[in-house]
């Protein structure tokens, strides 16, 4: 069972314990390929969420050449020659 309670943190910030891995991937199939595409750039999916999405659905998942962006990205080439 998931803890769903939010904490009021000093400043106001309000934090959410992790979503249980069921909980994520349950997310990540609610939305579109497009708001996979943005969450994944925005740093919002984790790497086990990009896994699934490659897995599932490889056709969507947008690439740097042949790579899939989200393993590419952290490749010194890509990373020295601002592709991204």
């Amino acid at each position: 069972m998931s803890n769903t309670t939010t904490q009021r943190q000093p400043g106001g910030l309000l934090i959410r314990p992790p979503a249980e891995p069921g909980e994520r991937s349950h997310r990540l199939w609610k939305m579109t390929a497009e708001e996979r595409a943005t969450a994944m750039y925005d740093g919002e999916l984790t790497m086990s969420q990009c896994l699934e999405w490659a897995r599932r659905a490889p056709e969507q998942v947008p690439r740097i050449g042949h790579e899939f962006w989200f393993i590419a990205i952290h490749s010194p080439e890509v990373a020295e020659a601002g592709e991204w």
